[in-house]
């Protein structure tokens, strides 16, 4: 019986083994993928340095409401003014000087009256007294002739020396009566005329006050109220109002606010009926508080903005003011012997930077060397440099 031959065909892989293979290899280029995208990208949890984003604190933030920059108003009083003429429309546009309206003041109009009645009896006295004064005068001269008459007379026929003394002294006694009849007259016309004087002021102040014809001191649209009357105590509503085409914004800010805001600082506006927005600038901080009614209540002060835009009257607006404000944590900031400086993360690389800051508690006040919108090292090593490549995690 013959031997079998054994026939040798190689060795070949079994299937287990090729799978584990290709499993090795797929970890392989899994590892090395995450080991590339962690760092390019910087989130991967082996990074280096956290990063904080240097931002602008968020603004102060105060209500306000547009109303016009000028307003001027014409009351009639009631019980006692009457309309005469009005000049202009509702809506009207006028400029200053324009003539708006004419009313009587029958109060005054009774003043005037009376004060030129007397008038009229002072005029009648004085005119008695211009009679009283030329048939004095009259008497005088008639004395003075008279006199000088006899004079010549007893001259001329030799009379008695004691008669004609005694004549002459009787002419000079009525010529002196006679001039001191007119120096009282004419003081008396004086007086007169001093109460004439006096009498005339107050007619010209009350003839204004009688018939008043108002007119526009700014520029602006009409608005007429027939309706509007005072009381007489100072309230009610005005006859006519002309309210200007310029508008201004009035807030308030209180005592923990009132020393950030100075005039002339820039603000943003924002109207709470839409989303226009639009910039604007602090025209007046008031320095005295507006009134109180609680001991505990806070002080609050009036302030007003001027818009970039127009604005209707009567709109709310939100305004913002930005201080500017920028802090950074102590963490981010490195003090030496020669100054203070951070480092900004820029693509990759850390670049060392001087700033100024003051330090307030456990933050800094930036005041010079960053950007709102920059970012930086937190707690960077010691031994990092200008330029360096770093690899960052944000949290």
């Amino acid at each position: 019986m013959g031997k079998e031959k054994k026939q040798n065909k190689g060795w070949k892989p079994g299937k287990g083994w090729v799978a584990g293979l290709l499993v090795g290899v797929l970890l392989v280029l899994i590892v090395g993928v995450q080991w590339v995208s962690g760092s390019e990208s910087g989130t991967d949890e082996g990074a280096d340095y956290t990063v904080y984003e240097v931002y602008e604190e968020a603004p102060v933030l105060f209500d306000g409401r547009v109303q016009a920059l000028d307003i001027q108003e014409v009351y009639l009083d009631g019980g006692s003014e009457e309309l005469v003429e009005l000049y202009v429309t509702n809506g009207q546009t006028v400029e200053p000087g324009t003539e708006l309206l004419t009313y009587q003041n029958e109060e005054a109009q009774r003043q005037l009256d009376d004060q030129r009645r007397q008038r009229e009896r002072l005029v009648s006295r004085r005119s008695a007294l211009e009679t009283d004064r030329a048939n004095a005068v009259n008497g005088r001269d008639r004395a003075e002739r008279e006199g000088n008459q006899y004079k010549e007379d007893s001259a001329l026929e030799g009379e008695a020396v004691g008669r004609f003394e005694s004549e002459l002294s009787s002419y000079e006694m009525e010529i002196a009566e006679a001039e001191m009849e007119i120096s009282q007259i004419d003081q008396a016309d004086q007086d007169l005329l001093e109460q004439l004087e006096d009498l005339d002021f107050s007619i010209n102040r009350l003839s204004d006050q009688a018939k008043v014809t108002e007119k526009a001191v700014i520029s602006g649209q009409v608005h007429v109220n027939p309706g509007g009357t005072e009381d007489g105590q100072g309230t009610g509503a005005p006859y006519l109002s002309i309210v200007s085409e310029d508008v201004e914004i009035e807030a308030s800010v209180s005592e923990y606010d009132f020393e950030k805001i100075k005039k002339g600082e820039k603000v943003h506006i924002s109207l709470t009926n839409s989303d226009r927005e639009m910039e604007g600038a602090i025209t007046y901080v008031s320095s005295i508080p507006a009134q109180v009614s609680g001991e505990n209540e806070t002080a609050r002060y009036l302030f007003t903005v001027s818009p970039d835009e127009p604005i209707q009257y009567g709109f709310s607006v939100e305004i913002a003011f930005y201080e500017g404000l920028i802090y950074l944590p102590a963490s981010t900031v490195i003090s030496e012997e020669e100054g203070t400086y951070v480092y900004v993360y820029n693509d990759g690389t850390a670049e060392r930077r001087p700033v100024e800051v003051e330090s307030e508690g456990n933050m800094y006040l930036l005041k010079e060397g960053l950007m709102s919108g920059e970012e930086v090292l937190e707690e960077p090593e010691d031994t990092l440099s200008d330029g360096d490549e770093v690899s960052v995690r944000y949290d």
